[in-house]
């Protein structure tokens, strides 16, 4: 009689097919013990599916080890078959956990109270326990203690068998402490092409002057020793050093006993590409994949690079529907001099196309949300490069939390369908809080915001694709209520149709501005980063409490009162041109924005005051070292007024000074003023003066920023220009500037900026300064 372990040759039928075992009726069926804790062997019948009696079927046998296993009461789970005749005899080995009897007994220990260790451990009387279970606990308390700065803990256990119960034991738990240590550093050896700051830096170990780590333990993280192996290997491999490895971290202890760590490095060879050869190729010309590649005869042969090409040379057949298309690098060194052939293999895959687009996974987002993402659609080529761009932006709609495509065989070779999964997330937000500003002094807002709402689709009223915004400010200097409405495809259009509806009342020194109106919005991008907006608005403008009535002069002498500024109503119509290669919208490290915008405001389209306005802004984001980013902006902006209006309203000119265009200076301080003298009752004479704005503005910034520790920056910069009263000013040489620095907090939903400004030079001697800045909001 021969015994088969058969729960072991099952998971070998179902992946292989094949199995010499008779398939006749189950004779017996035999259950047996092999482990300390406490056998019942009805509960182990009770989860098979097998009887005694029925056809012997070998699938089932994994379901019977899952279930089993899945009760935690057992280690192990096998089953073994016995040939009886052209029947058989299953038999199940179960090995038994032991059952926690009472308490842990908790030992070693100082740093933790028994309490915190057993929490930690999270095993209560009538567990059941082995050494899988416990190790399992003992990481926990050993992660514990050395995220509190004791990286030679350590955890030993036992298992102490009761003596009037069989299968029941109880847990001794002891800890070794070991002394506690910070890291105090990264030391390197055997390297000569990088120094040991270059590789050491790789490690992202806090820096001696951050601040932020100060008063805090540099901790020893075992993820973030692999993560800087890695990155000292990869550094290596992609200057050519391809055959280059780092052994083992070790550990040793400076004269303080905290702890340095050594990273031993084996350089090997810099290679450098001698030939780049390409096989396998023969349904396009060679010459159309050589011209994908980047890599020449001379260059270092670095890895990035290498998988740059060979990912260059799978997109080439992937845009083209050959699905399955395998690319490989194959290095193959010539001499001893550290050169080497650079063979790209191609194992050309089969020309493909859509069948059909399944989504799955969208329980209250429209399917046709998700489709109009897709740039492909059934019939067409299977271009896997436009599938990775569809599924990007499915992503991007900010709907799903996890989104994956996969091409699904079908019954005709040359056919895929296409599969979209995708698994929702939370897409509405209930916000309240309070704040501060420099400009707008103490606030409360509240918002409530569905990125994912969809107008007619009561009573959720979610699933369209569109957004919905409706907030509320209130503070000592404003009062804000906004309505704001977005459909990104307009008739089912690439054409993002809005409107808002909004109340905003401001309150300056000397005056109070209320602006009541909507306004209809319609965008279209064109392709690219590119994209054109179009604004029609309608809005009241009202001022109101007039703090001053004096009778104050402009820099050419003409009579001014604030009081004489009237209410109005006003038409406007806004085109924008934008262009946006930003990595981020909210936190750039990269790329630019340029836009360009022009508007009217009555003439043809009516109503109580006429002018127009127009300009332009550029911004930059260079990525410098280790994560820096340097900004550079530049804007110019021009207002006028025209036909029967004299003089463009003092809300609609162009202001600066503050947080948001010159920090150093005064709210809006910066530009034309009004100015009155008094003559002071002991002789002297004081002057007095307003801001009243201009008609062309100039403004431009440098600042670099150096992030700390998530999320929080620190950033130097420099503000400089100046508001003139012509349309069309412009003059360098008169120009006000300042410098400072400050930190920034991105706190997501809520950034906080912090800066201190010193003024290197005001536009003129009337202008006040405000050397702190605090404001809240991203930097559009």
């Amino acid at each position: 009689m021969k015994s088969v372990p058969l729960y072991v040759l099952t998971v070998s039928l179902l992946l292989a097919g094949s199995l010499a075992l008779a398939e006749g009726k189950i004779s017996a069926i035999e259950v047996r013990k092999a482990g300390p804790g406490p056998f019942n062997e009805a509960f182990v019948r009770a989860h098979i599916e097998f009887e005694e009696g029925e056809k012997f079927e070998r699938y089932a046998l994994s379901r019977d080890v899952k279930a089993l296993m899945k009760t935690g009461r057992f280690s192990d789970v096998k089953i073994y078959a016995e040939e009886d005749g052209d029947d058989v005899k299953v038999i199940y080995e179960v090995v038994n956990r032991r059952v926690l009897s009472r308490a842990v007994e908790v030992r070693g220990q100082e740093r933790f109270s028994d309490y915190h260790i057993s929490a930690l451990l999270n095993l209560e009387p009538g567990d059941y326990i082995d050494e899988a279970v416990v190790g399992r606990s003992a990481l926990k308390v050993v992660q514990e203690y050395r995220r509190k700065n004791y990286p030679d803990a350590r955890a030993e256990w036992k298992f102490v068998d009761e003596t009037d119960q069989e299968g029941y034991a109880y847990l001794v738990f002891t800890v070794e402490e070991g002394k506690k240590a910070k890291v105090a550093g990264v030391a390197v050896s055997g390297n000569s092409a990088f120094s040991d700051y270059e590789l050491g830096r790789l490690m992202k170990r806090p820096a001696w002057w951050n601040p932020f780590w100060w008063t805090r333990k540099r901790k020893l993280d075992g993820d973030e020793i692999l993560t800087g192996r890695f990155a000292i290997r990869e550094k290596y491999r992609d200057a050519g050093y391809l055959d280059a490895e780092v052994g083992d971290v070790l550990y040793s202890r400076n004269e303080e006993g905290n702890i340095i760590l050594n990273f031993e490095v084996r350089e090997g060879l810099q290679f450098r590409i001698r030939k780049v050869l390409i096989s396998g190729v023969e349904g396009f010309p060679q010459s159309a994949i050589r011209e994908r590649l980047s890599l020449k005869p001379g260059d270092i042969a670095s890895s990035t690079a290498i998988r740059a090409d060979v990912n260059a040379v799978r997109d080439f057949y992937g845009m083209r529907g050959y699905l399955d298309t395998v690319v490989r690098p194959v290095r193959e060194p010539y001499g001893d001099e550290g050169e080497l052939d650079l063979i790209i293999k191609v194992d050309e895959g089969k020309l493909c196309y859509v069948r059909r687009i399944d989504i799955e996974g969208n329980v209250r987002t429209r399917d046709k949300v998700l489709r109009r993402e897709l740039p492909l659609d059934p019939g067409d080529v299977f271009n896997e490069v436009k599938v990775r761009a569809g599924e990007q932006r499915i992503k991007n709609l900010g709907y799903f939390s996890s989104v994956r495509s996969f091409p699904a065989a079908t019954a005709l070779e040359d056919q895929r369908d296409l599969i979209i999964e995708v698994e929702e997330q939370r897409t509405g937000q209930f916000m309240m809080g309070a704040g501060f500003s420099s400009i707008d002094r103490a606030t409360v807002f509240m918002e409530i915001s569905q990125g994912n709402f969809d107008l007619l689709n009561w009573p959720s009223f979610t699933g369209g694709g569109q957004k919905l915004k409706l907030s509320a400010q209130l503070g000592a200097t404003r009062r804000d209520f906004l309505l704001s409405f977005t459909e990104p495809w307009f008739m089912d259009r690439k054409l993002r149709f809005g409107f808002d509806l909004y109340d905003r009342l401001v309150k300056y020194d000397d005056y109070h501005s209320r602006r009541s109106g909507g306004s209809v919005r319609l965008g279209k991008s064109l392709g690219g980063r590119g994209r054109i907006d179009a604004m029609y608005g309608i809005e009241k403008l009202a001022i109101s409490d007039v703090a001053d009535t004096n009778e104050y002069f402009t820099e050419t002498g003409q009579s001014y009162f604030f009081e004489e500024e009237e209410d109005n109503v006003s038409s406007s119509l806004r085109l924008t041109y934008t262009h946006d290669t930003r990595n981020n919208p909210f936190i750039p490290g990269s790329g630019t924005r340029f836009r360009a915008y022009g508007g009217i405001t009555g003439g043809p389209i009516g109503f109580d005051t006429d002018h127009y306005e127009t300009g332009l802004s550029f911004v930059k984001y260079v990525p410098a070292v280790k994560d820096h980013v340097l900004s550079l902006k530049a804007s110019y902006d021009v207002v006028e007024e025209f036909g029967d209006t004299l003089e463009v309203p003092l809300d609609d000119r162009l202001f600066a000074g503050g947080g948001r265009t010159l920090r150093g200076f005064r709210y809006r301080d910066v530009g034309p003023k009004v100015t009155r003298e008094v003559e002071g009752a002991g002789g002297g004479t004081t002057i007095f003066h307003k801001p009243i704005g201009g008609s062309s503005r100039f403004l431009a910034s440098a600042e670099y920023s150096i992030p700390l520790v998530t999320p929080v920056r620190f950033a130097l910069f420099y503000d400089t220009g100046n508001v003139w009263s012509e349309s069309y000013e412009l003059d360098l040489k008169d120009l006000a500037s300042s410098f400072g620095g400050g930190f920034r907090f991105d706190v997501p939903g809520f950034p906080i900026r912090i800066d201190f400004a010193d003024v290197i030079e005001k536009d003129d001697d009337l202008t006040r300064t405000e050397a702190w800045v605090l404001w809240i909001g991203y930097d559009f």
